[in-house]
Formats: structure tokens, C-alpha cells, sequence
């Protein structure tokens, strides 16, 4: 099987493993509740948040595939593979601990696609997960710039993501944790051994 191939059998079971997941949530887990939080009680919520919050998820995505990806051609299948393994490890984790979303279900979902795109699963949290994967993703040494500056977006984009009501602490902890295992992994194991998705 080609590097190629690989990539989009990845994507492909992502994608299935993915819809299963959100089938699964609605249709199995309907009582499922909200939870308490400490930082929900601390922290007061207003609407300027959620926004926020989508303006710096969508700046990272911004530097990272315009300042890194257009740059490491070489890199592309193997990050490619690294979100695929992280849709399907997340999609795996949000059937285990379903959560009602914060604000409940008067709100599908959060932010500027609140009232398009329903949320399903809060364990872990997708936009954070996906700001840490890029950021641990990032050579420090080749971009060092680059990386402070996505540090401080995946600070700030966590804190905004809780305050705001979009994801529990828990799930933007998870989210970066989860990240951080797949990268780990990925580079003691990955495109230079003998691994099942190793280009």
C-alpha cells in the first residue's frame, strides 16, 4: 500500500469512526447531563467569548498551514495521518463519557456556527485538540518564532474555550493531552519504523 493510500484510508475511517460516534451520542446517550465545573463558576460567561474564541481557533489554523504545512512538503501526508489518528482516538473517547454540551441544547453548538453545526461530544475538545496537535506538530528549533507565538494561541484559545461555555476544563486538558500522546508516539514509532500508518 502507497503513502497515499495509507493517508486516505486514514481519512476515510476517521470520517466513518467519526459519524458513528455522533450516531451513537444522539441516539443511545439521549439523557445524557451537564456537568458542573469550577471554572464555569468563577469565570463569568458572556457571548463576546464564543466569538473570540473563533477568531483565535481560526488564526492558528491560519499560521499553521500557511507558516508550517505550505513549507514542510515532505511533512504533508504525515500530518495528514496525525489528525486522521486524532479524529479517530477522539471519536473513540466521546462515546465513552458522553456530556450534554454547557449550555445544554437550546444551543446546538458554540460560536460563530452556534445556531449550523450541532456539537455532539465533549470529551475531548476538537478545537483545542487540533491547536495542540500543530502546535506540538511544530519544530521549535526550525520555527522558533513560530511556535511562541502558537503557544500563546493554544493558551489563550483554552482558556477562551472554557470561559465561553464551549467545552468543560476537563475536555480542553484531554484535548491537548491526547494530542501530545499521538505526537509522542508518532515520532518514537512513526514515518522512520516499522508502523502501520508510517509513510
Amino acid at each position: 500500500m502507497t503513502s497515499n493510500q495509507k493517508t486516505s484510508v486514514l481519512i476515510l475511517v476517521a470520517s466513518i469512526v467519526t459519524l458513528f460516534a455522533n450516531y451513537v451520542i444522539t441516539n443511545i446517550f439521549t439523557t445524557r447531563v451537564i456537568s458542573e465545573d469550577l471554572l464555569f463558576n468563577i469565570f463569568p460567561y458572556h457571548i463576546v467569548t464564543e466569538y473570540l474564541s473563533d477568531i483565535l481557533f481560526f488564526y492558528g489554523i491560519y499560521l499553521f498551514f500557511f507558516k508550517y504545512f505550505g513549507h514542510e512538503k515532505k511533512k504533508r501526508l504525515e500530518i495528514i495521518n496525525l489528525f486522521s489518528i486524532f479524529y479517530i482516538a477522539r471519536a473513540i473517547l466521546m462515546m465513552l463519557t458522553p456530556l450534554m454540551r454547557p449550555t445544554g441544547v437550546d444551543i446546538p453548538s458554540h460560536g460563530i456556527f452556534r445556531e449550523v453545526i450541532t456539537q455532539f461530544g465533549m470529551f475531548p475538545s476538537g478545537h483545542i485538540g487540533i491547536l495542540a496537535l500543530m502546535y506540538f506538530m511544530i519544530e521549535g528549533v526550525k520555527y522558533i518564532e513560530l511556535k511562541k507565538v502558537y503557544w500563546w494561541v493554544l493558551l489563550i484559545s483554552s482558556f477562551l474555550m472554557i470561559i465561553s461555555m464551549g467545552h468543560y476544563s476537563i475536555d480542553v486538558v484531554g484535548g491537548i493531552m491526547l494530542s501530545y500522546i499521538i505526537v509522542s508516539e508518532w515520532r518514537k514509532r512513526g514515518p522512520t519504523k516499522n508502523y502501520l500508518f508510517a509513510n
